[in-house]
């Protein structure tokens, strides 16, 4: 009774927050696309904002992250992430600095390629002083508006496992109309980032988009490796990203 009385209740959590993105009005794209890296790049001078936020089954709390990228031009962008603070109880808290580069585009026939870095620099319990996560991938952009990307990618040790990890990252996204849009990524592996992330995005004012996903793992699902993803991203006048 008690698990399926758990397992309504977040039915009615992904419902309500699945019309809270039906209710928006349009669209705007994200770097990334859930978890993996988007083949968007912020343009020169323009600032994007966002806040994440992941409930799962494993605990009552909360993990938030917020994070901010500024287009500097030559088909790069930086950012910032703060990850997580897990409400109500206190997690380890990273301070991300991040890079991404759009090295080559073909817009003729729809290519993108790019790369990036993050470095991670624990700021409490601490069980490990510096990790990275690194990155190269490739995007193709069909007339119709969808966009399959894949790549590769190497964790260092301790960042979302003992040991390094490296492996694959896929994602698509599909315009659905003027409005809203689909998509799905996923990392392969089973550690901290081994999941498979299907949602919806779409935007609630001009500068505001909302996006809803389920978290999946690659492994130990039936155990509660499952949760709901919301992200709030914020385009300021001056900043943010083209629509798709």
């Amino acid at each position: 009774m008690k698990i399926a009385r758990k397992f309504h209740q977040k039915r009615l959590l992904v419902a309500g927050l699945l019309a809270l993105t039906f209710s928006a009005p349009g669209l705007r794209a994200q770097q990334t696309v859930f978890n993996v890296p988007s083949a968007d790049v912020v343009d020169p001078g323009k600032t994007y904002f966002e806040w994440d936020a992941t409930v799962g089954d494993s605990s009552p709390s909360a993990a938030l992250t917020p994070r901010s990228v500024h287009g500097i031009g030559h088909g790069i962008e930086t950012g910032v992430n703060v990850s997580s603070f897990n409400v109500p109880d206190a997690g380890s808290v990273v301070f991300t600095p991040t890079i991404k580069w759009k090295f080559y585009q073909e817009k003729s026939l729809g290519l993108d390629f790019f790369g990036g870095e993050h470095l991670y620099l624990p700021l409490t319990k601490r069980s490990y002083n510096v990790g990275s996560f690194t990155y190269i991938a490739s995007a193709k952009t069909f007339k119709s508006g969808t966009r399959l990307a894949a790549g590769a990618f190497d964790f260092s040790a301790h960042v979302v496992d003992r040991a390094n990890r490296g492996g694959i990252f896929a994602s698509i996204e599909q315009p659905i109309n003027a409005r809203f849009s689909a998509a799905t990524d996923w990392f392969s592996g089973n550690t901290g980032a081994g999941y498979v992330t299907p949602g919806i995005s779409a935007k609630v004012t001009s500068t505001v988009t909302v996006m809803t996903g389920f978290q999946m793992g690659n492994s130990g699902f039936a155990q509660g490796n499952h949760s709901v993803l919301v992200v709030i991203g914020w385009s300021p006048q001056f900043g943010g990203h083209e629509t798709l």
